[in-house]
């Protein structure tokens, strides 16, 4: 699966990151006039947050983008698993409803986490520009906050 690829490349890279990890920013996109079924999408067991859903009017899409924390990226593998091999007594593939609307699945870019109008962001990317950023405390206020301080001065 070229996620979990992605995400094994990437902890290799990040080698001397702390113990928790980073975990991973997923993107789903809806096939155009079909919704997304979001809320199957956090899996609190796992820790998968959904961070926010978007609709474009234009292609009458949906975006929904999750943190996956690292390790955790197995959940999804399994409910496409158990979509691909396991019916439902109604004899429809097993979380159909959660997955049949998904036309890609892919990392999060910074456009999957901007939730703000883009016609704010410069049109010179080299522009300097205050940012405001909001931080979910996971692992504890510390934690959080050192991690954030080690991926900003290091991109």
């Amino acid at each position: 699966m070229q996620l979990q690829r992605e995400a094994s490349e990437r902890q290799m890279r990040q080698g001397d990151r702390p113990d928790g990890g980073y975990g991973l920013q997923i993107e789903f996109r809806s096939e155009p006039g079909y919704a997304l079924a979001f809320e199957g999408l956090a899996r609190g067991a796992q820790r998968i947050e959904l961070m926010n859903l978007r609709h474009d009017p234009a292609t009458n899409t949906d975006f929904a983008t999750v943190f996956v924390p690292d390790g955790q990226l197995k959940a999804f593998e399994n409910l496409v698993r158990q979509y691909l091999e396991v019916e439902t007594s109604k004899g429809s593939p097993r979380n159909a409803p959660l997955l049949n609307p998904i036309q890609e699945i892919r990392v999060a870019a910074f456009n999957a986490l901007w939730t703000d109008d883009p016609a704010v962001l410069p049109p010179d990317e080299n522009e300097t520009i205050w940012w405001e950023f909001w931080l979910p405390i996971r692992d504890g206020r510390e934690a959080v906050l050192n991690r954030f301080k080690s991926v900003a001065c290091c991109r």
